[in-house]
């Protein structure tokens, strides 16, 4: 029975699966159809021509083109048609509106759509549907904007056209309404700018120069369309304000070739620039043999070739296999109707008999990286930039593209191999030499922004050589060169004079250097994204914790034991006053004898009553219980209080910390010295500043090359401060537990005086945009910080700070409870001095009673 049913689901599972792909009958058993539609509302007096010349080229076609295979036509002079499965292609004269009308049916059945349509109408999809629009000579560029911007050729959000007189308020608004209609690509925002096209050459340019200097490239975009006569005015302003960089595009529309130098065109780009130039190579000499009944007869002899082609190979293929076989091989619609829509935009890309007149040539010029690739004899030459063809454009075929239009902005450097500069100074450059002294291998947190740098804009990258020998600064840069996790930062502030002079020269294109941000360096160099911040703090001796001897008085302060003292003296006699003064004991008759009538009595029941202790005697009057009362909640408050804050403080030991911040530190109240490390970017702060706390700090700090085991030693004793790098200071605090096994150092809560740490590029260099987006972009993922984590120390119980004790279960010891020993001793001296003066007292009346006169009494 289970057989039985595995072999029905077998059975119905074949049987969906060849119903779903024999959807359409095969080209072996039934003709192709093709529908014909001649919108007769679109072409009005011009439909009976059109018509009669179409149905002469089809049958034509068929007559002379067709081979092995046979094609049903139906003509309609309406576009709303139902089409069914037996459909192959659909041929249509329409209006835009109506073309992608027709497409949205076409598309449900996987049909070929070849539409002529309207100028400036969205081509349709191009893996799906061949458009033509019916173009003119000389009005063509509304509709190479569209196809700029449905060929995806720029990803633009937001487009600046620059134009001037030349064109008429019509042309102007459709090459604005071909960018911002809706259609399968994103529309553009368009903003326009005419330029003034006066004949003075001086007065022309400072209109432009006027009108460039103020435009808004921050909430406008930096992406221009220039489609105008004067281009080489607007490319020589723009370069001199800086516009043509990195984070621009330039698409320059050259519509008369004859009026501009192209070649002299790209003598304006800088380094760094994204411009393209597409030049209008429009025939009109007569030569071209554009024409629709040309087109016409093109187009449908292409399709007859290609469904010719189809028939050939199907009829090959299904004679070598079975019917069921053939059944399941064979090609679907879309399959059909892609093969079909391929070998025609072929055709009418190689194979052109009706050649159009109208013909746009884009071209791209190349400059990223590209200076360094014009050497001679090892120096750099003048830089030029190479135009390259991108693209070409005809009515027919739209964009033909051979390369992006814009390189850079696609493939940044286009693999070029750039030199850039490097030296050891781990952990930022870890660099190994061969016994040649050539660059062996290289590390570290800036060859690692280097290597993800060199993927995401594009090139490779050779090391510039600097030798060990040269010029450095005064502390070495070429020690630990098997530098571990374990080795302390290396300082930043400090360039060797060799890498230097490379940069300033621009003999390289970047540094793969971490150098501290400062002015002195601001003036030949240009700095990235700080890749690091690191700030300065002190080591100081761990803070020994404070005697536990007074522990029982520290969860009050001293004006809180005061106020409670204070509090205790008076509520006695306070309480005394309202219980004696009380009409009750008169109204009922209580003789005010002994009891609560006694001022000491009343003292010691509130102190008993602070104690938590019960008293013998209670008030009977309202108000003395109402005094009585009131103590007995203020004594739940501050019992309370008191015992909550008892056990933290029998938790966490209160540590006595000597120094915190720098003012601590420079008014000298415990008797501290420090140090810096010279050659620092803090040592020239504090000769600089003129902050009081810095200048008083300056004046009394002693400067080091490196930390010795003698500097750490004094910071041991507890009279020395070390100040540096927080990230340094924990390297030592690391090395120093590792040795010992004790936690003796600590770090001030205080962080101050951030050192920022950049990358360098040279002064001029009109990369310094990308290179800080995509450095950003590493900070915002976090690899940088990933990167830097791999050379800080690894935590352990002494790098937490003085201020943050790790919690533990702690059990009260004889040390804890000294201070209760300590009040019980007072008490019982204190006891005894009373019970000692008491005796006394009574010896003295006793002896005073024996020296009175006694009467005789006989």
């Amino acid at each position: 029975m289970a057989q039985k049913s595995i072999g029905i689901l077998i059975l119905i599972f074949v049987w969906v699966k060849y119903s779903q792909a024999n959807d359409f009958p095969s080209l072996l058993v039934a003709n192709a159809t093709m529908g014909v539609i001649i919108d007769h509302e679109y072409l009005g007096i011009e439909y009976e021509k059109t018509f009669e010349v179409l149905k002469e080229t089809i049958e034509r076609v068929i007559r002379e083109d067709l081979r092995g295979a046979g094609l049903n036509v139906k003509y309609y002079s309406w576009t709303k048609i139902n089409f069914n499965k037996d459909f192959t292609v659909v041929f249509s004269i329409a209006s835009c509106a109506a073309t992608w009308e027709i497409f949205e049916h076409v598309r449900k059945e996987r049909l070929l759509l070849l539409a002529i349509t309207d100028p400036d109408c969205p081509r349709l999809p191009l893996h799906e549907a061949l458009t033509i629009p019916r173009i003119k000579i000389g009005v063509e560029l509304p509709q190479i904007l569209v196809d700029i911007r449905t060929s995806h050729s720029v990803n633009w959000k937001t487009a600046t056209i620059l134009y001037d007189d030349i064109f008429d308020r019509d042309t102007i608004s459709r090459v604005a309404s071909s960018l911002s209609v809706e259609s399968d690509s994103l529309a553009m925002s368009v903003s326009l700018l005419k330029l003034n096209s006066s004949t003075d050459l001086y007065e022309r340019r400072e209109n432009i120069k006027k009108s460039l200097s103020t435009f808004p490239t921050r909430s406008v975009g930096a992406n221009f369309m220039v489609i105008a006569t004067i281009p080489m005015t607007i490319i020589e302003v723009a370069t001199e304000l800086n516009m043509i960089n990195t984070a621009s595009q330039w698409l320059f529309l050259v519509s008369n070739p004859r009026k501009t130098n192209v070649t002299q065109l790209i003598t304006y780009i800088k380094e760094g620039g994204n411009v393209a130039i597409a030049t209008n190579n429009t025939i009109i000499d007569g030569s071209c043999s554009l024409g629709e009944n040309c087109l016409y007869h093109e187009l449908l002899k292409n399709f007859a070739m290609s469904l010719s082609k189809l028939v050939r190979e199907e009829e090959t293929i299904y004679s070598q296999i079975s019917d069921e076989e053939w059944e399941s091989i064979r090609l679907t619609k879309r399959e059909r109707r892609d093969n079909m829509l391929e070998f025609i935009k072929d055709r009418l890309r190689d194979v052109q008999q009706c050649k159009p007149c109208v013909n746009w040539k884009f071209e791209s010029a190349e400059t990223w990286g590209l200076r360094f690739d014009n050497t001679e004899g090892g120096k750099l030459k003048a830089f030029k930039p190479i135009l390259t063809y991108s693209a070409v454009w005809d009515p027919i075929n739209g964009f033909v593209h051979y390369d992006n239009l814009f390189p850079h902005i696609a493939h940044g450097f286009r693999n070029r191999t750039i030199p850039i500069a490097i030296y050891h100074n781990p952990p930022w450059q870890i660099v190994s030499y061969n016994e040649a002294g050539e660059v062996k291998s290289m590390r570290g947190i800036s060859v690692n922004i280097l290597n993800e740098l060199a993927v995401k804009l594009n090139f490779t990258y050779a090391v510039h050589n600097v030798e060990r020998s040269g010029n450095r600064t005064t502390y070495s840069f070429w020690d630990d060169f098997n530098v571990t996790a374990d080795d302390d930062m290396k300082a930043t502030f400090g360039l060797p004079s060799d890498v230097l002079e490379l940069l300033t020269e621009n003999t390289v294109l970047f540094g793969a250097i971490a150098l501290t941000v400062h002015e002195t360096y601001e003036k030949v160099l240009n700095f990235t994204f700080p890749i690091s911040v690191q700030a300065y703090g002190m080591m100081i001796p761990r803070p020994k914790e404070l005697s536990r001897l007074y522990l029982f008085l520290s969860p009050f302060t001293v004006d809180t034991w005061v106020c409670l003292s204070l509090t205790m003296a008076l509520i006695g006699p306070l309480f005394y006053v309202v219980h004696y003064l009380s009409p009750y004991h008169e109204h009922h008759h209580i003789t005010k004898k002994g009891g609560l009538f006694k001022i000491q009595n009343c003292f010691w029941y509130m102190y008993g009553a602070l104690l938590q202790q019960g008293g013998m005697y209670l008030p009977r009057s309202d108000s003395g219980r109402i005094i009585v009362g009131t103590w007995w909640l203020v004594v739940l408050v501050v019992i309370t209080t008191y015992c909550g804050n008892l056990v933290a403080f029998l938790t966490f030991p209160k540590m006595e910390i000597p120094v915190n911040t720098v003012g601590q530190l420079v008014n000298q109240k415990h008797g501290f010295t420090w140090s810096i490390r010279s050659n620092t970017y803090l040592e020239s702060y504090l000769k600089e500043t003129e902050i009081e706390k810095y200048v008083r700090l300056n004046d009394s700090t002693e400067t080091h090359d490196s930390v010795t085991n003698g500097t750490i030693s004094r910071v041991r004793g507890g009279k020395h401060i070390i100040i540096d790098w927080e990230t340094n200071l924990l390297h030592i605090m690391r090395k120093e537990f590792l040795e010992t096994d004790k936690c003796e150092f600590t770090l001030s809560n205080e962080k101050f005086l951030d050192e920022k740490i950049g990358l360098i590029l040279p002064t001029n260099s009109p990369y310094l945009n990308i290179f800080n987006n995509e450095i950003y972009r590493m900070l915002q993922m976090g690899f940088i910080q990933k990167w830097l984590s791999e050379y800080l120390p690894k935590k352990d119980r002494c790098s937490s700070k003085a201020s943050s004790i790790e919690i533990e279960n702690h059990t009260v010891n004889l040390k804890d409870m000294q201070g209760c020993f300590l009040v019980l001793v007072i008490g019982i001296i204190a006891a005894l001095f009373v019970i000692v003066f008491e005796c006394c007292c009574k010896r003295y009346r006793v002896l005073d009673e024996t020296k009175l006169i006694k009467p005789f009494v006989k």
